[in-house]
């Protein structure tokens, strides 16, 4: 077992981090997955006060860890580095 996600979260933390992998993915449709996220997480727990923003913020807190992370354990982290900087770059600019 990964115990690498276990972790006690805020809900909104949870959702962000379920959400971070969805973000830019070519084969998903991102908004159609959060809708869907927050639908189903709507019909067992109350939604968590967030927003979009908010959101935002986490998933990139998330991939600036990661950009830490693949800093240590790559030999050649290049390729999450070249992906990964002009999104943080993206959500530093956004206004």
């Amino acid at each position: 077992m990964d115990f690498e996600e276990a972790m006690l979260g805020l809900p909104v933390h949870d959702l962000a981090v379920h959400l971070y992998y969805y973000r830019n993915h070519r084969e998903w449709d991102y908004e159609n997955v959060k809708t869907a996220l927050l639908k189903g997480y709507a019909r067992i727990l109350s939604l968590p006060d967030l927003t979009d923003e908010t959101l935002e913020l986490l998933m990139t807190a998330r991939r600036v860890n990661f950009l830490n992370y693949v800093l240590t354990v790559l030999e050649d982290p290049r390729d999450f580095i070249n992906r990964s900087l002009p999104r943080v770059k993206a959500y530093l600019s956004y206004e």
